[in-house]
C-alpha cells in the first residue's frame, strides 16, 4: 500500500476515537459497527464493492485504499476531494459510502451535540444529529459547494439541529460579534470560556458555529473573544500587541465581513 497512506492510517484511527464519550452507548455503537465494517464482518460484499469503486474512479487519493480505516485517513488529509465523491456516491444510493462520511464527521458530530443539547440528554442530541447529516449527505449539493465541505456539512447540520431543538442564536449577536474588532491576542483556552460575560453563552454559540465551519480558527475565535468581552479599549490592546490602530482596524475590517457575509447561517 502507498507508503503516504500508511503514515496516516493512525491518523485515521484516531479521527473515528477522537470522541472522549466512550462510555456513551450510541458513540460506542457507532464506533463498534466501523470496526465491523472495517473488518469485514459485516456487510462484507457491500463494503468490498464500495473500496472497489473508489480504488477504480475515485480521486488519486482514494486509489490506493485497503481499507475502510484507509477511507478516513484519505478524508483526514485529502478533505474536500474525497469528501466530494463519497458525497456523490452516497447520493446514487451507497450506502457504505455514507456510513464512511458519518463515522469522519463523527467528532464534529459530538462537538455539535455538546454545543447544542443545553440539558438534554447527550444520546438522544447526537442521534438527532446524526440522522440530520445522513439526511444533508443525500442533498449536499455538490457541484455548487466544492470546497470547505466537511466546515458546510457541520454548519448545516448545526442549523438543522438547533431548528429542531429550538436553539436557535439571535441574529443581532452575530452582528454585534461583528462589529468587535479583532486585534490579534491568542488566550489560552482556560480563558476561553461561556462564563466570562453575560452575553456569553450566545457570543461562544456564534464563536463556535463559525469555527466549525471552518469560517475562522481557534485563534480568530480567541481574539474576537477578547475584543468583544474584556472590557480593554482598542487602543490598549493595540498597545499590547505592538500594532498600530489603522492595522488592527484592517485586521478587524476582514474577520467582520467573514462574519457578516454568513450572519444568516451562523444565528440559524
Amino acid at each position: 500500500m502507498n507508503t503516504t497512506l500508511n503514515s496516516t492510517s493512525s491518523q485515521a484511527r484516531g479521527l473515528r476515537r477522537r470522541p472522549v464519550r466512550r462510555s456513551d452507548p450510541y458513540v460506542r455503537d457507532l464506533n463498534a459497527e466501523w470496526d465491523r465494517l472495517n473488518a469485514g464482518l459485516e456487510l462484507r460484499p457491500s463494503v468490498e464493492a464500495t473500496l472497489d469503486v473508489l480504488r477504480r474512479s475515485g480521486p488519486p487519493p482514494l486509489r490506493t485504499v485497503d481499507n475502510l480505516d484507509d477511507v478516513l485517513a484519505v478524508v483526514s488529509c485529502h478533505p474536500d476531494s474525497a469528501l466530494l465523491f463519497l458525497l456523490t456516491f452516497s447520493q446514487s444510493g451507497d450506502y457504505i459510502a455514507a456510513r464512511a462520511v458519518i463515522q469522519a464527521m463523527l467528532p464534529k458530530l459530538v462537538r455539535i451535540t455538546d454545543s447544542v443539547r443545553r440539558g438534554r440528554g447527550f444520546e438522544h442530541v447526537l442521534a438527532e444529529s446524526v440522522a440530520a447529516m445522513r439526511e444533508l449527505i443525500y442533498t449536499y449539493p455538490v457541484d455548487r459547494r466544492p470546497h470547505s465541505v466537511a466546515g458546510n456539512l457541520a454548519l448545516d447540520t448545526l442549523k438543522a439541529v438547533r431548528v429542531l431543538l429550538g436553539t436557535d442564536v439571535p441574529h443581532d449577536v452575530v452582528e454585534r460579534l461583528a462589529d468587535a474588532w479583532a486585534p490579534g491576542v491568542v488566550w489560552t483556552p482556560a480563558q476561553f470560556t461561556p462564563s466570562r460575560v453575560s452575553v456569553s453563552d450566545e457570543l461562544a454559540s456564534v464563536l463556535r458555529c463559525a469555527q466549525d465551519s471552518q469560517l475562522i480558527t481557534s485563534a480568530d475565535a480567541a481574539l474576537l473573544w477578547r475584543v468583544a468581552c474584556s472590557g480593554q479599549t482598542s487602543a490598549a490592546i493595540a498597545d499590547s500587541l505592538n500594532l498600530t490602530p489603522v492595522a488592527l482596524r484592517k485586521r478587524c475590517s476582514r474577520l467582520k465581513a467573514r462574519l457578516r457575509a454568513n450572519a444568516t447561517e451562523l444565528a440559524a
